[in-house]
């Protein structure tokens, strides 16, 4: 499972006079991720080094990129990105200013600082996870509403839209893996009066803080 950030997120700290300014941006393509880094870097023109970290998609192999901006080969970049790689985070770009406070870090200070920095910024922020989900168009009788709304009301669906026609209608969201037992049920519950499409699955970005 891979997971990002809900909204862009800002965390700042001192290491040894050095301020370290980190700005997590949740990004959908590389284009994005440039525009995203050019702003930063207006907003804090006078600063030392903008170093990045960036990881893209959700399948396959990832789109990754790191970048020092003048610190030591190695020291910034690399370990933004492991932490990015070690959190599971994607679709998310990681920049960290610096405002060179007078003390050299040394690489391995250089290191710790910026890894740490990162580290302590995701932590901080508001994470969502990307959940494989099914939509699902469903059809019930009147008298089935009580039941099911009862069956339902501590699962994790998500219910999109109901409509009172002639049958009650609702559009869900069901994780992928609960789509069998959520229609075993279905069909258990409404002595299989209950009628259903289901759309491919797909990913939905959910609340870390609702799954975990």
């Amino acid at each position: 499972m891979y997971f990002s950030i809900k909204e862009p997120f800002h965390y700042e700290t001192v290491i040894k006079k050095s301020r370290f300014i980190c700005d997590l941006i949740p990004v959908n393509d590389a284009e994005e991720a440039k525009d995203a880094l050019a702003t930063i870097r207006k907003r804090y023109y006078d600063a030392t080094h903008h170093c990045s970290a960036l990881r893209l998609g959700t399948t396959g192999t990832l789109q990754e990129q790191s970048n020092d901006d003048g610190e030591p080969a190695g020291t910034a970049g690399r370990p933004m990105l492991h932490v990015l790689q070690q959190r599971d985070l994607t679709n998310l770009l990681a920049v960290v200013t610096r405002y060179f406070g007078g003390i050299k870090l040394g690489t391995g200070g250089l290191t710790r600082a910026y890894g740490g920095t990162l580290a302590e910024s995701v932590s901080a922020a508001p994470i969502v996870a990307y959940v494989a989900h099914h939509r699902y168009s469903v059809q019930i009788p009147y008298d089935l509403l009580g039941a099911l709304e009862n069956a339902w009301k501590d699962m994790p669906y998500i219910i999109i839209d109901r409509q009172f026609t002639d049958n009650v209608r609702f559009t869900m969201d069901v994780p992928a893996t609960t789509a069998v037992a959520f229609e075993q049920n279905l069909t258990e519950l409404t002595a299989a009066r209950a009628v259903w499409q289901k759309d491919p699955e797909r990913l939905l970005m959910i609340d870390y803080d609702l799954i975990k």
